[in-house]
């Protein structure tokens, strides 16, 4: 069973070609949606500021789908080094020693996904209320994932603390204070 167990991590696999085939997909299509809209722009000819609003959301639309390329080889390498072969070069930004190191750093695209679909709304929104409860409504959700990390972040700092520094057990027949202080 162990060795069935220990082999069937290569059915993540399967996850890792996927993710990686969608970021190839996202990332080609982007790139082509980029030379379409560079292309229209300049045929269009039309240098005003509500072309400028207009091409400004497009570019904005293509970046937010080339973010989610991104995030998607985040995962597709991230799921590899984890699970199949950890002898993955990877960049020292992207430090990976556990699932949790993974989820933080998708947790942090996924930040700036918000950010970037904000904006994009913002361009496309025409109510103030209405942007104003996209962005509280997001705002909301990115403090929500800001203090998770926070809190997972000090909780782990602590517990490597705790194992890396265990306290000094008193000695038997002296004062712990005055062995710490080598006088005992």
């Amino acid at each position: 069973m162990e060795r069935l167990l220990l082999n069937a991590r290569h059915l993540i696999s399967l996850a890792v070609a996927s993710a990686l085939v969608s970021s190839g997909a996202i990332l080609v299509f982007g790139a082509i949606v980029t030379v379409r809209n560079v292309g229209s722009m300049f045929l269009a000819a039309e240098f005003t500021t509500e072309a400028s609003k207009k091409v400004a959301l497009e570019a904005i639309e293509v970046l937010d789908l080339l973010f989610l390329g991104v995030v998607l080889y985040i995962t597709a390498i991230g799921l590899y080094h984890l699970f199949i072969s950890s002898s993955l070069r990877l960049p020292r930004w992207f430090a990976i020693e556990e699932f949790e190191d993974l989820k933080v750093t998708l947790i942090s695209v996924v930040m700036v996904l918000l950010v970037i679909n904000f904006a994009s709304s913002v361009l496309e929104l025409t109510s103030a209320a209405d942007v104003f409860n996209l962005g509280a409504g997001i705002s909301l959700v990115i403090a929500s994932i800001a203090l998770i990390l926070y809190v997972r972040s000090n909780s782990s700092n602590k517990s490597k603390r705790d194992y890396l520094n265990p306290p000094n057990p008193p000695r038997l027949g002296g004062d712990a204070r005055s062995d710490a202080d080598g006088e005992g």
